[in-house]
């Protein structure tokens, strides 16, 4: 995933935020908007804005994905947090192409979906909540296979349980298996935040299963 240097990032937001136009071109970049979402994610009862740009740097390939999240109302909206984390670039999604799907805010966390894959598929629904300081990850689900045969995985990080599914209605022999879900919980589980996270990168082993899931 492309990233920006921490010096670079402050007048990247800058400009993007306040389009101001000197600052863009002279760091050779466009941007535009690929999602928009409301809702309140502090808990102050008042929505915050997301929004999330793809951001092309010349001589850089992909284009980077930044979320900015803003605060304030409809006639004053002031920048709160700028994150490079969280959204795989338009070059991760395999033979479907960009693998970007949606950016919502539900239930005061904000959410990212992904799709990807060729042959065998993938969703990756992941969920970040801010919790005074940071934005760590409290919630991934993952589905990964065919369309009769896949693993699905809802995992809780604040609270380390987990649902894994398997259904193996149409593998790779005639053999009809049935379906079976299996309730976990993950010890210690890793912590994750959105301004360093890369969705499907992170390995968990489940020995009780016998198998590893990507998150």
């Amino acid at each position: 995933m492309t990233r920006l240097s921490l010096t670079l990032l402050p007048l990247l937001a800058f400009s993007l935020t306040t389009q101001a136009s000197n600052d863009s071109e002279s760091l050779n970049l466009q941007s535009h908007i690929l999602a928009e979402a409301w809702g309140d994610l502090d808990k102050d009862g008042q929505p915050e804005k997301a929004l999330l740009l793809d951001v092309a740097i010349k001589g850089q390939s992909p284009a980077l994905r930044m979320i900015q999240i803003f605060k304030g109302s409809e006639d004053e909206w002031q920048l709160w947090h700028v994150s490079q984390g969280g959204v795989l670039d338009s070059e991760s999604g395999g033979l479907l192409g960009d693998p970007f799907e949606s950016m919502t805010i539900e239930r005061g966390a904000l959410v990212i979906h992904h799709f990807g894959g060729s042959a065998q598929k993938w969703n990756y629904t992941h969920r970040y909540r801010f919790d005074g300081k940071a934005w760590p990850l409290i919630g991934a689900t993952i589905k990964y296979g065919t369309q009769g045969c896949y693993q699905l995985f809802d995992y809780n990080l604040a609270s380390g349980k987990a649902v894994h599914k398997q259904v193996s209605k149409q593998c790779w022999s005639d053999d009809v298996l049935p379906s079976t879900t299996t309730q976990l919980n993950i010890d210690k589980p890793k912590h994750h935040d959105l301004d360093s996270f890369t969705p499907g990168f992170n390995e968990l082993t489940i020995k009780q299963l016998d198998t590893t899931i990507y998150y």
